[in-house]
């Protein structure tokens, strides 16, 4: 598995880490020369999960479940410490999706750079649910000419919103209007 300028066989790495804690020295001298004092600190701070493969943070966190290394008199995300000494500079462009949903994971091979709304998307928050629906709450599909996309985005169904039309035009006395229908020529 090539990931960034590091090339990473995931056999080769598991049989290197068979038994004991990963470290720094399975990734070679590039992850070595970059920060030894940091990265014993980071690696003194995580526990490998044995099932999942994820590197769990034990040290603190930014109440959010990230992690938080202390360099330099400045506290950075654990996980983004990991990514950019083991895999290489995260693209400016780019923000890392944890691929094993677990936030304290700091486990680089756990990690992919990705555009902010593809992150978004991968998540469980509700946009990132209502954008992987198929059909509306009665059952219609949310596709083709039964689909109604609002200038901010949102979807909604034709065939729900005519019918609440029509009930309310009906409770409040309104004039219901026929649906339009051409007449055929002769």
């Amino acid at each position: 598995m090539a990931v960034g300028s590091v090339h990473v066989d995931c056999q080769e790495y598991r049989a290197a880490i068979a038994g004991r804690k990963p470290s720094a020295l399975d990734f070679g001298e590039k992850a070595m020369s970059r920060y030894p004092p940091a990265l014993q600190r980071f690696e003194d701070n995580y526990t490998p999960e044995p099932n999942s493969g994820c590197w769990l943070w034990m040290a603190c966190d930014n109440g959010a479940g990230y992690g938080l290394l202390q360099i330099n008199g400045r506290q950075i995300l654990a996980h983004r410490f990991a990514y950019e000494t083991f895999i290489g500079p995260i693209p400016r462009d780019k923000q890392l999706d944890h691929l094993c949903r677990v936030r304290c994971c700091v486990n680089p091979l756990h990690l992919e750079a990705v555009t902010r709304k593809e992150n978004i998307l991968r998540g469980e928050c509700p946009q990132a649910k209502n954008a992987r629906k198929t059909h509306c709450h009665v059952g219609h599909p949310l596709s083709g000419n039964n689909l109604h996309v609002l200038p901010d985005g949102s979807r909604r169904c034709r065939e729900c919103n005519r019918r609440t039309s029509l009930r309310y035009r009906k409770r409040s006395g309104a004039t219901i209007r026929a649906p339009y229908f051409k007449e055929p020529e002769q």
